[in-house]
């Protein structure tokens, strides 16, 4: 590799040279970082009969599934004594087993890369994916008192120099990841308070994880602080809600209007027509969005059934389109569940790729509103009579909450205070 390559990858400090994390060694190729590789590869290349590299790798995935890291894998471009690997899951298994709450949290999003001290896991320059992931090397021969070791060597540098390090390589989903100051809220809580810890200690890894950011999101949503009574309180106000909603179906026995987004397979990036074949066979039709086996399902189940996805591309059409959606969210008897499957921007569910015509957030909004001075018998007021409303694309938590501000707002003004807000499902938390 030139000098120049060499110049640009930068540098973790080197006390944390035993644990590294790196981007994965392909990517780390085609991008030029520092692969430092060992002048005596003690990985042996002929592959054991009974094992090979890709049932390896199926048996750590589920152990990284079973552990809640994001994954655990061997390179491609290196060879391995595949009995040896084998024979260090118990080891690697004991030794992620052995880390505390903390720990395992902070390690949950990296993917694990099983190397070999004295090998390349010498390497130490770092850099992000193109994803924004980063991934942390294990010295898979070690013991497991030295792989919790490795680890941890490895956290320290996630725990104080990661943020700082993809804040110099910033861009895509990271770009977004730290434009989340709810972000901040945690860390800044994992590092100096263990409010969320303490509240959620109870609470299986996974679910505590969910139930941390579900805290700290609420709060930073009231502009309130984490401190031992605002998360306390928060946490009590999600368990009960749970309750109140748990056995209300999402589509059994109720008015369902769907409505997706017009692109086709045929028009996604990238797709072949060995891959548009393979795609088609799977959805059951041409539709990218809300496949025909998942809207059948949901057919299947409901009281009633609409579904708008062949929407045209003039101004007429669409314009029938929106207002025929909008007289099914007002006029549908409750129960209702209306879904969007498709794109999305931050103030809207965008119906036709590459043209203004969207469901915008004051269209929902003013609908909602309709909606419930026409449905505003008492019988309708009740957790099961409850509408949902679905949005599965980009951005939908931005424009959720401002149909929800908008349309509560707009009622008090008119006088009609015991608002019973629909029930929101958003596909992305943030961004």
């Amino acid at each position: 590799m030139s000098s120049d390559n060499q110049e640009k990858a930068p540098q973790l400090p080197s006390r944390n040279k035993k644990a590294c994390l790196h981007r994965t060694c392909k990517e780390a190729k085609e991008e030029g970082v520092l692969l430092l590789e060992s002048t005596s590869r003690r990985f042996a290349s002929a592959e054991s009969k009974n094992l090979s590299k890709d049932k390896l790798n199926k048996q750590l995935y589920k152990l990284a599934k079973e552990l809640d890291v994001q994954n655990i894998y061997l390179p491609n471009n290196y060879n391995y004594d595949l009995e040896d690997v084998a024979k260090s899951i118990p080891n690697i298994k004991k030794a992620i087993m052995m880390l505390t709450k903390k720990e395992r949290l902070l390690l949950s999003p990296f993917s694990i890369v099983l190397a070999e001290q004295g090998g390349w896991f010498n390497t130490y320059g770092a850099k992000k994916t193109t994803t924004g992931d980063v991934v942390m090397h294990i010295d898979y021969n070690a013991d497991a008192l030295d792989i919790q070791e490795n680890i941890r060597d490895g956290l320290k540098i996630a725990d104080t120099d990661i943020m700082g390090l993809l804040m110099q390589n910033k861009g895509g989903r990271v770009d977004a990841l730290l434009g989340d100051l709810m972000l901040q809220d945690i860390i800044e809580d994992v590092d100096k308070k263990n409010i969320l810890f303490d509240i959620t200690r109870e609470l299986p890894d996974r679910k505590a994880v969910e139930m941390m950011v579900m805290i700290a999101r609420n709060l930073f949503i009231q502009l309130k602080a984490i401190n031992p009574k605002n998360a306390r309180e928060e946490y009590e106000a999600i368990i009960e809600k749970r309750k109140r909603y748990r056995d209300i179906p999402v589509f059994a026995g109720r008015n369902v209007l769907c409505v997706a987004n017009n692109e086709q397979i045929k028009d996604m990036k990238g797709v072949d027509a060995e891959k548009y074949a393979e795609l088609k066979n799977i959805t059951g039709g041409d539709r990218r969005f809300l496949v025909k086996a998942t809207s059948e399902e949901i057919k299947r189940q409901s009281k009633t059934f609409n579904f708008v996805d062949k929407v045209g591309r003039s101004s007429d059409e669409v314009y029938d389109v929106i207002r025929g959606i909008e007289q099914k969210i007002i006029n549908t008897p409750p129960p209702l569940t209306f879904v969007f499957d498709g794109h999305g921007n931050k103030k809207a569910m965008i119906l036709v790729n590459g043209q203004r015509w969207q469901l915008r957030e004051d269209y929902i909004a003013e609908w909602i509103v309709a909606r419930r001075k026409k449905w505003s018998d008492p019988k309708y007021v009740t957790p099961e009579m409850q509408d949902i409303f679905i949005f599965d694309c980009c951005l939908s938590n931005n424009f959720l909450r401002n149909i929800h501000r908008t349309a509560r707002a707009q009622l008090k003004k008119e006088g009609i205070h015991n608002f019973i807000s629909p029930i929101f499902f958003s596909a992305s938390e943030y961004g």
